[in-house]
């Protein structure tokens, strides 16, 4: 009887003795497993973050003033911003600039687009009689301490007011718009097709060439003298309606060869050769987040701000769709590129 009890006893603690072996090693799988899933997330995680790119663009109050994109998108037609006719007067305006102890220079042509073709034409002397004899000369509107001379193929444009603060931006608009009120059908010739053209029109507008990007943070109420940014988006949305506006004027020109949106029918698209220096607006953007950025042109970088997650990229839209109360750029020293983050300097640099 006893070796019988005992016998049950050195049963029990044997099968008690199993379960534990048992139990441990069921612990110790699914402890595995856990690690390697926890590992497989958090390597994805890593890889999301590192590739992950977000959009550059500049705002007032979280409100979008400029988007900067490769391409333009109205109703499946689309408008590529880096065009042959586009990358001749960005190496001008650098070129110049370089050689007028980095002034800004400023060139502008009339851009339409159709389905097939898009047609530009560079504004001239021709279209502003009033500012010069001269009919086929380029004009090159300059800020006001530049030493430029005028040559024979362009005319030097300065500016004419102290209200301007010396910026060239705000003279071009000043150009157009008075020669809009003398000679309205001119000024609409630059932004629609030839007469003869039957192709339909998606798109039409100013694309301004500058060797670096609009000059300054946007301060949403006119004090600031500069206001490069503010002053053309005001541009934009004084001619996107009204009788007495050149999108008006273009769609009634075009009649029914017009197929774009109304907004599409008067665009301001900023072409640039490289960021401002200093310009605190630009930003970051993704479907989530916003980051700030500060950009140090005599670094070619854009500086870490506090909030800004290290492991993004930063690039332009590959495409965006015209929208109403926007300006666009497109920046080419950027082009396709990314702005990768270096861990050595802290900045963000083209590359």
């Amino acid at each position: 009887m006893f070796f019988k009890t005992l016998l049950i006893k050195k049963s029990s603690y044997f099968l008690c003795f199993f379960y534990l072996i048992l139990g441990l090693s069921v612990v110790h799988h699914y402890e595995a497993i856990a690690k390697d899933d926890v590992d497989d997330i958090t390597e994805t995680l890593e890889k999301t973050k590192i590739s992950k790119h977000v959009n550059l663009t500049r705002t007032f109050k979280d409100n979008p003033l400029v988007h900067y994109t490769q391409q333009l998108v109205v109703k499946k037609e689309t408008l590529n911003l880096h065009r042959g006719e586009t990358a001749k007067p960005i190496l001008y305006v650098a070129k110049a600039s370089s050689k007028d102890n980095s002034k800004t220079h400023l060139l502008a042509q009339g851009v339409c687009m159709s389905n097939e073709t898009i047609w530009t034409d560079i504004l001239t002397t021709k279209l502003f009689p009033e500012v010069s004899k001269s009919q086929n000369k380029t004009m090159d509107w300059v800020s006001e301490k530049s030493e430029t001379k005028p040559n024979k193929t362009h005319f030097i444009r300065k500016p004419q007011t102290k209200y301007f603060g010396g910026h060239a931006e705000p003279q071009l608009i000043s150009d157009i718009e008075d020669q809009f009120m003398k000679n309205s059908d001119a000024v609409v010739s630059m932004f629609i097709p030839p007469p003869n053209n039957k192709e339909d029109i998606y798109i039409c507008g100013l694309e301004v060439f500058g060797p670096y990007d609009m000059c300054d943070d946007y301060n949403g109420n006119g004090k600031n003298k500069y206001n490069c940014v503010g002053k053309l988006l005001d541009f934009r949305k004084c001619h996107q309606n009204g009788q007495r506006s050149i999108s008006k004027a273009i769609q009634e020109k075009l009649k029914g060869k017009f197929k774009g949106s109304k907004e599409d029918a008067f665009v301001v698209i900023y072409h640039t050769q490289s960021p401002y220096d200093k310009v605190d607006t630009y930003k970051a953007e993704d479907e989530d987040y916003r980051y700030g950025l500060s950009f140090s042109f005599d670094k070619c970088s854009f500086s870490r701000s506090k909030d800004f997650d290290d492991t993004y990229q930063l690039s332009q839209s590959k495409s965006l769709s015209t929208e109403p109360d926007v300006l666009y750029g497109y920046i080419h020293q950027l082009g396709d590129k990314a702005a990768l983050y270096q861990t050595t300097s802290k900045r963000f640099c083209f590359c």
